[in-house]
């Protein structure tokens, strides 16, 4: 077993980096010039990857190997392997091995220090809200609870993602401003070409050909993960459902957009057409169709998910229907 080797396990990717960050700088501290390496097993065979790892460097005195999603490394060639290599590692590599599950092969994490796993589980909800203020706070800007809650709706929720968005939402912002909510509707529609909003807008107009070529331009750009675009989707579907359900009941228009947290004008006219497109008990449906979905994307392998995606689109478009 190596010292070297760290295992570094769960979903909040912001503190992981963190990690990763610090322990970098000790290595090149200690060693000068180093090489680094980063792979995917999806993309490059673990004995390859060992190979490198074997093999001495002509420009630096040490490696720095990080190998990410490493719940995909299953095949039994593949983890006997990594696991010979962990049995007796190079000397001139320190090897980071990410994955976004709180557990991989068993036979992987037998080999590994126990000092040297940490598990960095996500945040919680409160922590996420104090996060965001805290944030905002240190930039002397200010920013509405319902705000901070529309905002953690539609980012990845690990600190990573988080200060990327936030950090980008800041610079529209001078000191002493405050951020309403609709500040962070017109920044999540408008900062991105392609979006979960822009995905559901083609949703509630049922067509399902301009709703799988917004999700292929999202996929392409990588910005948002499979498993939050889901959960952008589903918070507005409870909006849309909400909005149906009290028009259903003769409530004012202009009331029941308010009441259902749906405000300026491109939205509510999204919504609107959602609520002629999409009957009451199709909604109660695909509410609980995208929690099952949900669930499925989070146990399939990362390279399945956008299928999956694809897979739920259709279902909610068409099979409804």
């Amino acid at each position: 077993m190596s010292k070297q080797t760290f295992l570094l396990l769960g979903p909040e990717n912001g503190e992981k980096k963190d990690f990763v960050k610090n322990q970098e700088k000790a290595l090149i501290s200690k060693f000068g010039e180093t090489e680094k390496f980063r792979f995917y097993p999806y993309d490059t065979e673990i004995s390859e990857i060992v190979s490198i790892m074997r093999n001495g460097s002509l420009f630096s005195s040490h490696k720095i190997v990080t190998i990410n999603n490493c719940e995909d490394i299953k095949k039994k060639s593949a983890v006997d392997q990594l696991v010979e290599y962990l049995k007796s590692p190079s000397e001139d590599v320190t090897l980071f091995l990410l994955s976004d599950a709180n557990k991989i092969d068993a036979k992987i994490e037998k080999v590994i220090k126990k000092e040297n796993k940490k598990i960095f589980w996500e945040l919680f909800e409160n922590r996420k809200r104090d996060w965001v203020i805290s944030f905002f706070r240190k930039r002397n800007l200010s920013i509405d609870p319902e705000a901070v809650e529309l905002l953690l709706e539609m980012i990845d929720n690990n600190t990573d993602s988080m200060r990327n968005d936030c950090e980008k939402l800041a610079f529209y912002f001078k000191e002493g401003d405050r951020i309403s909510e609709d500040d962070i509707e017109n920044f999540l529609y408008h900062s991105r070409e392609e979006n979960v909003f822009t995905l559901f807008e083609k949703v509630c107009r049922r067509d399902l050909e301009a709703s799988l070529d917004v999700l292929n331009s999202i996929v392409l750009a990588r910005e948002t993960q499979p498993v939050q675009l889901l959960s952008g989707l589903l918070w507005q579907f409870r909006n849309l459902l909400s909005l149906s359900t009290m028009l259903s009941r003769r409530v004012p228009q202009p009331e029941a957009l308010l009441k259902s947290n749906i405000r300026g004008k491109k939205s509510q006219k999204t919504y609107l057409e959602g609520t002629r497109n999409f009957r009451i008990h199709e909604l109660e449906k695909i509410i609980t169709l995208t929690m099952d979905y949900d669930n499925r994307l989070r146990s399939v392998r990362t390279e399945m998910q956008d299928s999956v995606v694809e897979m739920y689109l259709y279902n909610c478009i068409r099979k409804m229907a």
